[in-house]
């Protein structure tokens, strides 16, 4: 295709063939969920609309509402992956999890009234809770990859328990989500105090 036939063949293309991609859905879905929209009755036609692309469109990506809240969770431990840097393994074991984690709260934060809204209504569907028990397991295990502190490699200085993490995570969210503080104050104070009781139970 020379090129002037192949410019008039991209301007031809609809915005759906250009701009609809994984990330363009997710982030549409967390603007519906900041506005208070629940995960559970999403109406994918008006997230189509939105998008301003065809239904179908997103049904090629996300078959349902359980799909799409694998996605938000598998795109939240991609960007803690990409967020984290070779020199926290420099770090004690705490102190792995320690920065580990507040990245994970500062991604959270750039969409927190989405993740609000989300981790609430998990609490409160059933259904969805059995979806993310799972994924939250998994994304508990990739932290600790991360931290290369699953044992896996053979190269790990101390194993952890994905469910021990999971508390102490879990423990901390509960204080993040009423942490008012433009620092994030109380969730470092908190995540700090429960990785230390943690790390007093391991030794």
């Amino acid at each position: 295709m020379d090129k002037i036939s192949y410019t008039a063949y991209t301007h031809s293309m609809t915005k759906t063939e250009k701009t609809v991609t994984q990330d363009n859905i997710l982030a549409a879905l967390k603007s519906h969920l900041a506005s208070g929209e629940k995960l559970s009755h999403l109406d994918f036609n008006v997230l189509a609309a939105s998008l301003e692309c065809e239904t179908s469109e997103i049904y090629a990506h996300y078959n349902d509402e359980n799909a799409l809240f694998k996605g938000l969770m598998a795109q939240l431990d991609q960007r803690c992956a990409d967020e984290l840097t070779h020199h926290i393994m420099n770090e004690n074991p705490k102190d792995r999890l320690f920065e580990a984690f507040m990245a994970r709260f500062d991604i959270l934060n750039e969409d927190r009234k989405s993740w609000e809204n989300l981790f609430y209504e998990v609490l409160k569907t059933p259904p969805l809770l059995k979806t993310a028990m799972p994924q939250f397991h998994d994304s508990m295990d990739v932290m600790l990859r991360l931290c290369d502190l699953n044992g896996r490699d053979g190269a790990s200085v101390q194993t952890f328990k994905v469910g021990a993490i999971a508390i102490v995570y879990l423990n901390t969210v509960r204080v993040w989500l009423n942490d008012q503080t433009s620092d994030m104050a109380q969730t470092m104070a908190e995540l700090d105090r429960s990785l230390t009781r943690l790390d007093s139970v391991i030794a």
